[in-house]
Formats: structure tokens, C-alpha cells, sequence
């Protein structure tokens, strides 16, 4: 087994996993890369806000830690620290088998208009037994993942934003182990990039409501192959282009409450080859019938992405998913906050069948923030995803 299948094996099993196993066999053509974790949902507050991060409400100056680097701090001083944590659940798991998620981030603004952060993320799959052809237990894995990122923006007078994010990718997925007595495995690791932008601007609705919005856009994950053993084989990492927008009316309720409701639609797609179809022939000669050859670069991967679907640009469609998400916010004597959040996220059949609501809630108090979140999954699941979040933020000017 060579070092692309042994990612590939790993990963499809815990996208089984993951999935709904009753309908996951019927699914066709799904795109897998290495470090899925990559794209999880590292806060709390995005998670209950349908998993939209590429736009934000300019009230969160961490907004910029995760998806979209251009949200850092828009034109406020802020410094600021947080922490989320992420367990899965399966009632089909033994107790070992704890899976979570550990995500960090420092921010700090140089001044008004620049700003950088900091930011951690740690993946813990669990203790998995692992066993040879014969069905006999040959050892223990705990595999973990993590990530390093370092971000900067930079915003302008006009209402735009860029920013740059530089990240670094340790997977161990296998240990030392050797793969059917023939592969030895390593970690593997990568570096990448991420770029993005946003402009926003307001206006005044009927001469009453005061309304602001944005759009955006970011790339992420922009990297190396990831190889798993010393043969040439490498993975893919989730290389993803996000668009969104958001509008932000208010409400003064009284001379002491504020409300107001975030309205936000985004739309993701990975940049990596969409799997060929292939001629049945003799094992080991493979050849395409529909479809564009995988075995590119990563920089040409990024455009050929968007016309290697075999079944042409209805399957292209499908390969995009889509975030919905609602947040109400109550904001008193401008010291305290309440915030209710419902979000949707919707995958194609063919493409994952990802489809679940978000439901969160968030506490704030004089920079001092509490969130947490939930997954509540349309279709039948074992897995329960929460998050929750402790954060401290101080804008200074």
C-alpha cells in the first residue's frame, strides 16, 4: 500500500464514520484529501452561525483567525485571546476512542489598519486498534493532527480589507507503523497559504434603521502534497475557495438595547481533482474514460478543478456547498450582549451528504465572551458534534 492510499484508507473510514452509514455506499464520486481538519469548524461562534466564516459581523475582531484572514480587527486596536473546545461523540465508540478538537488563537493590532493573530488547532482521533489480514490485533494507534497559523490584514479607508495567512500541517495518522509488511508510514507535513478580502459599507434604511454589510472572499489552504511515506505518492490538502455575504440591520429598542440580526449566505468549493472514471482493465493500468487525470500539481489542481468533474458542469454544481446562517443580537447599556444563532449547511448527495442545522448561543461581558454550538444532523446520526468557547477580547481604541 503506498503512501496516497494509506491517507486515503485512514480517511475514508473515518468518513464512514462520520457519515451516515446507511446512505454513504450509494454516494458517488466523493472528493477525499488529507487533513480534512483543516476545514472543520475551530469556533464556536462560526459553528453555530451555519459554519460561516468568510463574512462577519465587524463587532468580532477574531473573525479573521479562521476562514477569511481579511477580518482581523477591521479598523479597531484589539488585543485578545481564545480557546474552543470541540468533542465528537458516537454512542457506537468505545470509551477510548475520544475524539475532540482543540483551537486557539492570540490576536493583536499594530494599529487601526494592521493587525496579526495567531492561531493553533489540535485534532485528536482516539485510540484505534489496528490488525493484520488475518484478523489478529498487531498494535494501538492514537493518530493526531495540528495546525500552526500566522495571520496578517491589512484595511484600507475605503471599507477594504486584504489579509495573508501562513500555516504549517503535522499529521501523524499512522505512527511508525508498517502498513501490510511492505510500507513503513511517517507523519506527514505541509506548508501552505491562505489570501483573502472583504469590503464592507452601510447605509440607512427609511431613514431608521441603520444597516451595514459585506462581501468576501478567501483562499485557504493553498499548499504541498502531503506524503504519509517515502515512496513519491502524495495527498492532496483541502486547498477551498469560499464567497459570502452579510447584512447587519439594528434596531434601538430602547435608549439602553440594541438589537441586531445577521443575516449571512456563503458558498464553498474545494480546489482539488474530482476523481476520473476509469476503464475497467488489468489491476495496476488505469485508464480514464471521463474525466481529467488527478495526478497533478497542486497549482494546477487549483484550476482544473473547475472542469475535471466526469460528468461535466451539473456535477461541477454539485461539488459546491452551501451555509445559511441567522444571529440575533442583544446588545445592553453597550457592555453586555446575548446572541442566538441558527445556521444551515447543505452538501450534495454525491458529494458527502453533509446536511445539518447549527444552533449556538453567546454571553458577552465587557470583552469577557462565552459561546457554544451544536450540529443537529437532517439525517439519522450517531455523532454529536458541541462546541464550546471561552474567549477575552479588549478593543483598545
Amino acid at each position: 500500500m503506498n503512501g496516497s492510499k494509506l491517507s486515503s484508507t485512514f480517511y475514508i473510514i473515518f468518513f464512514i464514520l462520520v457519515n451516515y452509514s446507511s446512505t454513504v455506499f450509494a454516494q458517488k464520486n466523493i472528493i477525499t484529501t488529507a487533513v480534512p481538519f483543516m476545514l472543520y469548524d475551530g469556533d464556536a461562534r462560526i459553528a453555530g452561525f451555519g459554519s460561516i466564516g468568510t463574512v462577519s459581523n465587524e463587532k468580532y475582531a477574531d473573525a479573521g483567525t479562521w476562514s477569511n484572514p481579511a477580518l482581523l480587527s477591521r479598523r479597531k486596536e484589539s488585543v485578545g485571546v481564545n480557546i474552543t473546545f470541540n468533542p465528537w461523540k458516537n454512542k457506537n465508540l468505545n470509551a477510548n476512542n475520544k475524539l475532540y478538537t482543540l483551537d486557539g488563537s492570540i490576536i493583536y493590532s499594530i494599529d487601526k489598519s494592521n493587525s496579526l493573530s495567531l492561531h493553533g488547532k489540535y485534532f485528536h482521533y482516539g485510540e484505534m486498534t489496528i490488525g493484520d489480514i488475518y484478523g489478529s490485533v498487531t498494535g494501538t494507534l492514537n493518530p493526531y493532527e495540528y495546525s500552526t497559523k500566522l495571520t496578517y490584514a491589512h484595511h484600507f479607508k475605503n471599507g477594504f480589507s486584504v489579509g495573508a495567512r501562513a500555516s504549517f500541517i503535522f499529521s501523524d495518522l499512522w505512527g511508525d507503523q508498517i502498513i501490510y509488511g511492505t510500507t513503513e508510514s511517517h507523519p506527514g507535513k505541509s506548508i501552505a497559504i491562505g489570501l483573502g478580502w472583504n469590503y464592507d459599507n452601510s447605509f440607512v434604511y427609511r431613514d431608521q434603521v441603520d444597516c451595514s454589510w459585506s462581501i468576501g472572499g478567501s483562499l485557504s489552504n493553498m499548499g504541498s502534497k502531503i506524503s504519509y511515506s517515502d515512496n513519491a505518492d502524495k495527498d492532496f490538502i483541502p486547498a477551498n475557495l469560499s464567497i459570502a455575504g452579510i447584512i447587519t440591520p439594528s434596531f434601538k429598542l430602547s435608549k439602553s438595547v440594541t438589537l441586531q440580526i445577521d443575516l449571512a449566505y456563503e458558498v464553498n468549493k474545494l480546489l482539488v481533482p474530482t476523481p476520473p472514471h476509469y476503464k475497467d482493465t488489468t489491476p495496476g493500468i488505469d485508464i480514464i474514460i471521463a474525466g481529467k487525470d488527478p495526478d497533478v500539481s497542486s497549482l494546477q489542481s487549483y484550476f482544473q478543478s473547475f472542469y475535471d468533474a466526469p460528468d461535466g458542469f451539473q456535477e461541477e454544481l454539485h461539488e459546491i456547498s452551501h451555509k445559511l446562517g441567522f444571529e440575533a443580537r442583544f446588545i445592553l447599556l453597550d457592555q453586555m450582549a446575548i446572541s442566538l444563532r441558527q445556521g444551515i449547511f447543505r452538501q450534495h448527495e454525491t458529494k458527502g451528504d453533509r446536511k445539518y442545522r447549527t444552533s449556538g448561543i453567546g454571553l458577552e461581558f465587557r470583552g469577557l465572551t462565552l459561546n457554544w454550538a451544536k450540529y443537529h444532523y437532517f439525517k439519522e446520526s450517531n455523532w454529536e458534534l458541541s462546541f464550546v468557547q471561552l474567549g477575552y477580547i479588549q478593543t483598545i481604541k
